[in-house]
């Protein structure tokens, strides 16, 4: 840069910098006079703890000879699918259909009034597709890899409507936990009690074969002179001890899903139910007013002074 250059002279460069000031200036004001006016959003956030793998204990061999018998999935992961549901449209039908009763400015220097409504009407969509899109939008989920700890967040302009909406999510998350339990340890139930009925026939048929091969003269099977009668009364005995095996390992898995059924429910841990947010989250007002000021002053000097910048950084006067 020559040394003769504008740039390197302070007289110069100050005096450079008034109608620069003067526009970011002006630019600054009419920027503060919009985002006052812009409502003030707030955010509730709710953290869930990661669940633990269980499995009823006491069960023994009874677990073991279950997947031999087509029933598995004793043990679950309750946080297994926590983020799911939570993304879920079924989750976000039922916030839409709920009635909610907060507080809330008509705008942004008016009046609080208190409000009743359900999600979907404040939301005002015409379809529901369009209503549950805007729902997710408004809350945030997310997940720690390394803690698995699971953050809630719904920003809306009134207070005690994000922290209620929070709150009626966890509710529904506790729901769809408890009922998908009891419909999977009704199931397994249910296909417990239906396998041991077959069961139960096929034991009463062997019994009914043994006592036969009783009546048939063949009591004292064991001792007799001819291997064919030894070989058969083995079979009947060895037929009818299996079958009573398998009618009480049915058993002891049917007692298994109903207590799965009724005590196995997994525990929603919840850290933070939600609180009710006093500041705004947004939006950052003194930061819009510093961004404009620092652009309509920096674009100001350029269109001023784009002369003697481009000669300065021309080739030739570079140092």
């Amino acid at each position: 840069m020559s040394a003769e250059s504008p740039l390197l002279q302070p007289r110069w460069f100050f005096k450079s910098l008034a109608r620069p000031l003067q526009w970011a200036l002006v630019a600054s004001v009419v920027c503060a006079a919009l985002v006052i006016f812009l409502p003030n959003h707030f955010k509730s956030t709710a953290r869930i703890l990661p669940g633990s793998e269980r499995q009823l204990p006491g069960l023994g061999q009874v677990a073991a000879l279950a997947p031999m018998l087509g029933i598995s999935g004793l043990g679950s992961s309750d946080d297994a699918i926590h983020t799911e549901v939570l993304g879920s449209w079924w989750l976000h039908r039922r916030l839409l259909e709920t009635t909610f009763r907060f507080h809330e400015r008509a705008w942004r220097f008016g009046e609080e009034a208190e409000r009743t409504s359900t999600w979907r009407d404040y939301l005002r969509k015409k379809t529901l597709d369009e209503a549950i899109q805007a729902s997710m939008e408004h809350m945030k989920i997310r997940k720690d890899v390394k803690t698995r700890v699971i953050t809630i967040d719904v920003e809306t302009l009134s207070p005690d409507l994000s922290q209620a909406l929070v709150r009626r999510t966890l509710e529904l998350l506790d729901e769809f936990l408890r009922e998908k339990t009891r419909t999977k340890g009704g199931s397994k139930a249910r296909f417990a009690e239906a396998r041991m009925k077959e069961a139960e026939k096929e034991l009463t048929a062997a019994e009914d074969a043994m006592k036969k091969w009783f009546q048939a003269g063949h009591a004292n099977y064991l001792t007799s002179a001819d291997p064919t009668v030894r070989l058969e009364g083995a079979h009947l005995e060895g037929m009818l001890a299996m079958r009573k095996q398998t009618v009480l390992t049915l058993a002891a898995l049917k007692e298994q899903a109903l207590l799965e059924e009724k005590t196995d429910i997994p525990v929603l841990s919840v850290l933070d139910d939600g609180n009710l947010p006093e500041r705004k989250s947004r939006p950052t007002r003194s930061l819009m007013v510093m961004a404009v000021f620092a652009l309509a002053f920096l674009g100001a000097w350029l269109k001023d002074n784009h002369p003697v910048v481009r000669a300065a950084l021309a080739p030739g006067n570079q140092a």
